[in-house]
Formats: C-alpha cells, sequence, structure tokens
C-alpha cells in the first residue's frame, strides 16, 4: 500500500501490545463509508489487517464536505459536521482516529 500505510500499521500494532482493545474511528467521506462504488471501505481492510486487538468504527458520510458552513449546490447544507456519525465519533472515546475528509471540497 505504501509506506507510510506501512509505518502506520506497525505503530497501531505496536500500541496493542501495550493495551487491551484499541478503539479506532474512522471519520470520513464515501471513501470511508463505502458503499455501491466499493466493495469493501478502507476501514473493512483496517480491521482485517489490525486483528481482534483494534475495534474499527466506520462513521464515514458520503458526499459530506469538512467546511462547516459546506453546501451542496450552493444552497443545501452538506456538512459532516451536520451528520449523525459527528456525533457518533464524538462519543466513540477513541484511541486512535483517522480522518479522510477534503475529497469533496474541491
Amino acid at each position: 500500500m505504501g509506506k507510510y500505510f506501512n509505518l502506520a500499521l506497525t505503530w497501531l500494532m505496536t500500541l496493542s501490545m501495550v493495551t487491551a482493545v484499541i478503539k479506532v474511528t474512522c471519520i470520513g467521506d464515501s471513501i470511508t463509508e463505502g458503499g455501491a462504488c466499493v466493495p469493501e471501505s478502507y476501514t473493512d481492510l483496517l480491521q482485517d489487517q489490525l486483528g481482534e486487538e483494534y475495534s474499527v468504527l466506520n462513521v464515514g458520510a458520503s458526499g459530506r464536505t469538512m467546511l462547516k458552513q459546506g453546501l451542496l449546490d450552493g444552497t443545501q447544507p452538506y456538512s459532516y459536521w451536520d451528520t449523525d456519525n459527528w456525533q457518533k465519533a464524538l462519543s466513540s472515546d477513541p484511541d486512535i482516529v483517522t480522518i479522510m475528509l477534503g475529497t469533496n471540497d474541491a
């Protein structure tokens, strides 16, 4: 996958030796959420790679922007900050957070 993914994976595996189940919360847009365009999200692959010592929570929301005032078609609010998934992320009490937002901001 890449040297940064391998480095992050090594760090996460080392962390698992220190604590019980490590909670990873993955925040993001459709790339995180997965769905119709991909058979598995990267969070599914991450869970498989990390194993049982980790609990990976996918709180992706398709099409959302990271901008607090983000709009869809210039009119409809479409910010990740306004989703139920953001509230789930806040209450998940994670040890590690990944953020994959910005794809819809260009």
